[in-house]
């Protein structure tokens, strides 16, 4: 296991954490009025329980996030898991014995919070969102007046109305862009789209909120921080 700079930056965090603070985060994952839905909310959670810098809770989720990827990806239990950070750790960390004395003293509460069903859930979640060949990252409508000439191009006679869509998306090499031309009416088509796949989102919602199945739609709660 190799572990990148940010995690090594984010683990040396996590490991001077307090331990009794990571359990009662653990504790307040599935109480009823904190139970959060998505990532975002998890770390804000963190924060509120962690105190400190703000910045600390959303490290941890990082962290663990991270962390469960690995586990899933390579279909290991969470003491596996945690015996290959340590042994990543003892190879490329620079800590002292001091400190990893403090990392075994919090590895208890990490692999509490790798196991619960609601971290995994929210794991899991935010991972099939994003598992798309292309990923939509911006689009403008541009309008664009064309005039129309006479024979000679000594006079303007008229001037078509036109619009191109650039859309801007994300693959596994990189961001692209295409330009697609539309008409008033391919306008009027995509806003009537748009609005009814909202709608449908919402249906969707109401429908498995009736059954007790948590549901977010793709994209409605960010995860996904700059």
């Amino acid at each position: 296991m190799r572990l990148p700079k940010q995690v090594m930056s984010d683990l040396a965090l996590v490991r001077d954490l307090e331990p009794e603070a990571l359990f009662r985060l653990n504790e307040q994952i599935n109480a009823v009025g904190t139970k959060p839905d998505s990532l975002t909310e998890l770390s804000a959670l963190a924060s509120r329980i962690l105190g400190d810098q703000p910045s600390n809770g959303s490290r941890l989720v990082d962290v663990l996030h991270y962390l469960s990827n690995y586990r899933r990806r390579l279909r290991l239990s969470v003491d596996e898991v945690l015996v290959a950070v340590q042994t990543a750790l003892r190879e490329g960390a620079k800590w002292s014995e001091e400190e990893f004395q403090r990392w075994g003293n919090v590895r208890p509460a990490i692999a509490g919070l790798l196991a619960n069903p609601r971290f995994s859930y929210l794991a899991k979640s935010l991972e099939l969102r994003y598992d798309y060949a292309n990923l939509f990252e911006s689009s403008r409508i541009i309008t664009d007046l064309r005039p129309v000439y006479n024979d000679d191009a000594s006079e303007i006679e008229g001037v078509v109305v036109s619009f191109t869509m650039r859309l801007g998306f994300i693959d596994i090499d990189g961001r692209h862009g295409m330009s697609v031309a539309l008409d008033e009416s391919d306008v009027r088509t995509l806003l009537r789209e748009c609005e009814r796949a909202i709608l449908k989102a919402q249906t969707a919602r109401r429908r498995m909120g009736q059954a007790q199945i948590p549901t977010s739609a793709f994209g409605e709660k960010s995860d996904v921080k700059d």
